[in-house]
């Protein structure tokens, strides 16, 4: 499965909220205690020289999930802020002192580095995730593992130090993401279980999501997601304003709606968000309050929304929103506990 988003933008009479001043953050991020250990799909420890990339994502951990054996789509939504190597350390691994290349003890399956990062550079609420693949370029690995731990964000103060291992990432814990395999092999470096890189299955299997195989201009999903009429102007089928807070677009019916502003059919979630800087979207109705819907039958299993928006007075222009469709893959939250 792959993933995307559509953006439709309109000035409203709403003002923008600022994140607050941040601070700096040290950073250690690492595979290097017991257990955490990296691994490559044949069992051995993964190879010097191994990329390892720390960033966030702009998408949910479903869609990363979904969109595992696409590595350029995966690429396009991943912001990285540091990257090392497997092999490379600042100068302690497990407790031990070590050479950063041509030491027996640490080569292979293991790295670590220690960074600084200031909390205004990085959109807020920004969940990082360590990103492996078995080659020193992204583009051309055959196997790569995702981590993420609940815990992996900057906090608002100054902190002593933080601490971002391998280790902490619990692959039964429903928050924390896991998109590798355990063992049972024994790391030779570290100790303890694997976390073995898992396969990029690169077999297509039809137009993609992100495909555009009629060449409109408008990609699989985004058509699917607003019911689109081949016999029609592709950009007519597109959401627009009918009026200064007026919202159209047509999504698929029979679904349940969380609340105005998020609505799930079986397999696509439909979400109005809003920003005035595109870096930093919340969802519509934390920033507008209650806003009308209308929704009537326009054909077989589709429908119509109009969203009235409030407009609230004494707050200055400039805001911008989005309708952000996503894929819902079913069993994603099992996938991510494997």
């Amino acid at each position: 499965m792959k993933l995307t988003h559509i953006l439709v933008a309109a000035t409203l009479s709403v003002a923008a909220t600022k994140t607050a001043m941040g601070s700096p953050q040290t950073i250690t991020w690492s595979a290097q205690n017991a257990g955490a250990a990296l691994g490559n799909t044949d069992g051995n420890d993964l190879a010097p020289g191994a990329l390892v990339r720390l960033g966030y994502f702009t998408v949910s951990p479903e869609e990363i999930a979904a969109a595992f054996n696409d590595v350029e789509v995966l690429d396009s939504q991943f912001t990285e802020v540091s990257r090392e190597e497997v092999g490379n350390f600042g100068g302690v691994v497990y407790g031990q002192q070590v050479e950063t290349t041509g030491s027996e003890f640490g080569v292979a399956g293991a790295f670590a580095q220690t960074i600084t990062l200031d909390s205004d550079d990085v959109p807020a609420g920004a969940r990082f995730y360590i990103w492996v693949t078995n080659e020193g370029e992204a583009e051309t690995a055959t196997a790569q593992a995702i981590f993420s731990s609940a815990s992996w964000q900057l906090q608002n103060a100054q902190v002593a130090a933080l601490q971002w291992g391998i280790e902490n990432v619990d692959p039964s814990d429903g928050a924390d993401i896991y998109l590798a395999e355990q063992g049972p092999q024994i790391s030779k470096t570290v100790g303890g279980k694997l976390n073995k890189l898992r396969h990029i299955d690169t077999t297509p299997d039809g137009p993609g999501d992100l495909e555009d195989p009629d060449g409109n201009g408008i990609v699989v999903l985004l058509e699917e997601a607003f019911l689109f009429d081949a016999a029609l102007p592709a950009d007519a089928q597109m959401p627009y304003m009918a009026a200064a807070d007026v919202l159209i677009y047509n999504r698929k019916s029979g679904g349940e709606a969380m609340s105005w502003d998020l609505y799930r059919s079986d397999d696509i979630e439909y979400r109005v968000e809003v920003t005035s800087d595109f870096r930093t979207w919340q969802m519509a109705s934390e920033v507008l309050g209650q806003a009308t819907v209308t929704a009537e039958e326009r054909q077989a299993g589709g429908e119509r929304v109009a969203l009235k928006l409030p407009v609230k007075s004494g707050r200055t222009t400039g805001t911008y929103f989005r309708v952000q469709v996503r894929r819902l893959v079913k069993g994603a939250t099992a996938q991510l506990q494997e």
